[in-house]
């Protein structure tokens, strides 16, 4: 099962800071293969204005753009990925069953 956006930092409350900074501090970077093995994030993609699929229309695509940055790491003690966007961070996990 692949992991979907659960939140971003903007969405969290003041009392999830804590856990936001530890999940950060622990990450590990990875590469966009990697990220994109792992995770739907299509959509976010496709929101944040980036070019996705196999058509070559000319739009930047995501894992090209140096500006973004992907991890791994853990949020609520569960492993999650992490995609650093203008410095917002979007935090991917599988749902629990």
């Amino acid at each position: 099962m692949k992991a979907a956006l659960i939140t971003t930092c903007v969405g969290l409350s003041l009392a999830d800071v804590p856990a936001l900074h530890e999940m950060m501090d622990t990450a590990r970077e990875i590469g966009f293969a990697t990220f994109a093995r792992r995770c739907h994030w299509h959509d976010v993609a496709r929101a944040l204005g980036y070019s996705v699929g196999a058509r070559r229309d000319g739009g930047l695509r995501m894992a090209s753009d140096w500006h973004v940055r992907w991890y791994r790491s853990k949020w609520n003690s569960r492993p999650c990925y992490v995609m650093k966007h203008s410095a917002i961070e979007y935090i991917f996990q599988e749902q629990t069953k």
